[in-house]
C-alpha cells in the first residue's frame, strides 16, 4: 500500500473546516476563518459557475472571496471527468470531488471503478493532481464495518483517496455511536483523510454533533478505546465539548459538509475563543 501523508494540524479546530452546501437561490457567505469553501452538487455546478455565487465560481467564488469549491457527484465513477473538466474550463478553484458508491452488492468493485476513473481523468489532464477525491462507502447494514465495506476502504487507501463518512441516514439507517466509532477507527487504521457529512449541529440531537465527531476522531487517533470515543459523541453540553481536544481530530477530519445555518454557530464559537 502506498503511504498517505498525514494532514497537518490547524491552529484552531475550526480553521477552514466547513464546506457549506450551496443550492441555487442561496446567497454567498461572508468571509470567515471557519469556511473553507462551498459544497456544490454536480447538477447545480453550471448554475454556480454562471453566477449563482456572487458573480460565479469562475469569477471568484462568493463574489471574490476566493473560496474553493467541492463537487458531489451523483453519477458515480463514470462522472468523474466531466465536472472536473467543466470547473477547470471556467476558472473555478476545484478543491475536491466527493463520490458515493452505489453498488451495495460489490462495494470493492465499485471502489476500483472509481479509482480507475480518477487515474484516467488525471492521466488525461482533466483532473489536476492537487484535487482531492473522497469516496463515500455506504454501510450495507448496521453494526461494525462489514467485509465489503472494509474491502472497499482498502481499495481507497491503496489509491491514496479519502473517505466520506456519512453520519446521517443511509441504506442501513443512521449509525449508532458504536457503529460510527467502529467505522472511524477502521478509517484511521487505513490512514484515510476524512470528510464528514450529516453533522449539521454542533451537539448531538437527531444525529451526532460536529464537535463530538472531532473529539471522537482525536481520541481514536491517540489510541484510546472505542468506549471513550463513543462517550465523546454523547456529550451534549457545549462547554464540556469545547474542553475536549478538538484540534487532534482535525489531523484526519479535513472537512465537514454543513448547511449554511451551521456557519453562524461555528463562527460565534470562533469569535468567542479569540
Amino acid at each position: 500500500m502506498r503511504g498517505v501523508s498525514t494532514p497537518a494540524l490547524p491552529e484552531h479546530w475550526y480553521d477552514a473546516l466547513l464546506d457549506v452546501r450551496w443550492a441555487p437561490g442561496d446567497a454567498p457567505l461572508e468571509a470567515t476563518p471557519a469556511v473553507a469553501g462551498y459544497a456544490v452538487g454536480d447538477t447545480d455546478l453550471p448554475a454556480a459557475l454562471d453566477g449563482g455565487l456572487g458573480g460565479g465560481l469562475g469569477g471568484g467564488l462568493g463574489g471574490g472571496l476566493g473560496r474553493p469549491v467541492s463537487v458531489r457527484l451523483t453519477g458515480g465513477a463514470g462522472q468523474v471527468a466531466g465536472p472536473a473538466r467543466l470547473a477547470s474550463s471556467r476558472g473555478a478553484d476545484l478543491r475536491r470531488l466527493d463520490v458515493a458508491l452505489r453498488d451495495l452488492d460489490d462495494l470493492a468493485g465499485n471502489a476500483r471503478r472509481v479509482v480507475a476513473a480518477v487515474d484516467a481523468a488525471r492521466a488525461a489532464g482533466e483532473l489536476a493532481e492537487g484535487v482531492a477525491v473522497h469516496v463515500e462507502v455506504p454501510r450495507p447494514h448496521a453494526g461494525p464495518p462489514s467485509y465489503s465495506w472494509s474491502a472497499a476502504a482498502d481499495e481507497l487507501a491503496g489509491a491514496e483517496l479519502g473517505l466520506v463518512v456519512g453520519c446521517g441516514d443511509g441504506p442501513a439507517g443512521p449509525p449508532s455511536a458504536a457503529d460510527l466509532v467502529a467505522h472511524l477507527d477502521a478509517a484511521l487504521d487505513r490512514e484515510l483523510p476524512l470528510v464528514v457529512t450529516g453533522v449539521d449541529a454542533l451537539v448531538p440531537g437527531a444525529g451526532p454533533g460536529l464537535l463530538g465527531v472531532l473529539a471522537a476522531t482525536g481520541l481514536l487517533h491517540d489510541g484510546l478505546g472505542a468506549d471513550e470515543a463513543a462517550a465523546a459523541l454523547a456529550v451534549d453540553d457545549l462547554s464540556d465539548l469545547l474542553a475536549l481536544d478538538l484540534v487532534r481530530g482535525r489531523r484526519w477530519v479535513v472537512a465537514a459538509v454543513v448547511p449554511p445555518a451551521t456557519v453562524g454557530s461555528v463562527t460565534d464559537l470562533a469569535e468567542a475563543a479569540r
